[in-house]
């Protein structure tokens, strides 16, 4: 008799292992055709925690675990997938999952910097960031050739990105770990941010400094920042998470704050970019003003880019 507890006990670490068994096909961590609704790069599988998690912009619910995943695609109970499972388990090796990275030190940030370039068009950067649908290509990048990427334990090249305090210490640094032909590295999660050497609430990446105009724009991504720089042609910071940008501080001088939230499903980008408007209205007494894509699902970036191929056609 199936150990119903004990299999999901066992479960925990072994998923891809699991879909690969049962047949389910779930990608490599990019974006691919969902196993439950078909399409194109709808889904993707990000295994948090060893869980065997995933999201789908179109299924309903549109996330959930490995059992959830298993009952849609294979059409059965969860006790059954839990009898399915329990029949493989014992052959299923547990996943290499990565430990926590340790808190970077001020001088490994400072090397990482310095043996760094700026960013420009003609590099690994620059490449990466025209494969995303981007023209502009911010100064305040850099490109690494050699920085060690813990979940492959191997050096890769990266995009680097500076994080910010209010004050302009530097904390830790945002690394978007990219393939040689300008894509993001296929691991489970090519974007990692260093363990900061404080708490991050307040901070962000300045991608394109403020000017005279007083006006600052803020995203939560990288590259929603240079989109929404590219697009409207306002000094743009990115926050990196929507839990950041609700904590996010102007800079001093700041007069207008443009909000460009994501158009999530789940609601977490709207609310974010609300809860920081109600901040800076409140207690900054300043003017501020919050963008939100008009398609569920979209961030600017997807804004921008579905603009530029309906102009090609």
């Amino acid at each position: 008799m199936i150990d119903y507890e004990q299999v999901k006990r066992d479960a925990a670490g072994r998923w891809e292992g699991i879909y690969s068994a049962l047949g389910v096909e779930v990608g490599d961590g990019r974006h691919t055709a969902c196993p439950v609704c078909g399409g194109n790069d709808r889904f993707r599988m990000d295994n948090k925690e060893g869980k065997g998690s995933w999201y789908c912009s179109q299924c309903v619910p549109h996330a959930g675990d490995g059992w959830a995943l298993l009952r849609n695609v294979l059409g059965i109970t969860f006790t059954e997938a839990l009898e399915e499972v329990g029949k493989i388990i014992g052959t299923i090796p547990v996943s290499n999952l990565p430990k926590k990275e340790k808190t970077a030190s001020p001088d490994y940030l400072r090397k990482l910097f310095q043996e760094s370039e700026p960013a420009d068009k003609y590099n690994l950067v620059g490449c990466y960031l025209e494969n995303r649908g981007l023209d502009v290509v911010p100064g305040n990048l850099r490109l690494t050739a050699k920085c060690y990427e813990p979940e492959s334990k191997k050096y890769c090249a990266a995009m680097l990105a500076v994080f910010s305090l209010p004050s302009g210490e530097a904390v830790t640094m945002h690394r978007t770990f990219l393939s040689p032909d300008g894509d993001k590295l296929c691991i489970e999660k090519p974007k990692k941010i260093l363990p900061p050497l404080q708490k991050m609430t307040g901070g962000s990446v300045q991608l394109f400094p403020c000017d005279e105009s007083g006006i600052i724009a803020i995203t939560e991504g990288i590259e929603t920042a240079i989109a929404v720089h590219e697009d409207t042609g306002l000094p743009v910071c990115a926050a990196l998470s929507a839990t950041l940008l609700e904590g996010f501080e102007p800079p001093v001088g700041t007069k207008h704050v443009a909000i460009f939230g994501d158009n999530d499903r789940n609601y977490a980008g709207q609310k974010a970019a609300m809860v920081l408007a109600n901040k800076i209205s409140i207690k900054h007494k300043l003017s501020v003003e919050v963008f939100i894509p008009h398609i569920p699902g979209d961030d600017w970036l997807d804004d921008l880019n579905r603009r530029k191929n309906k102009g090609k056609q």
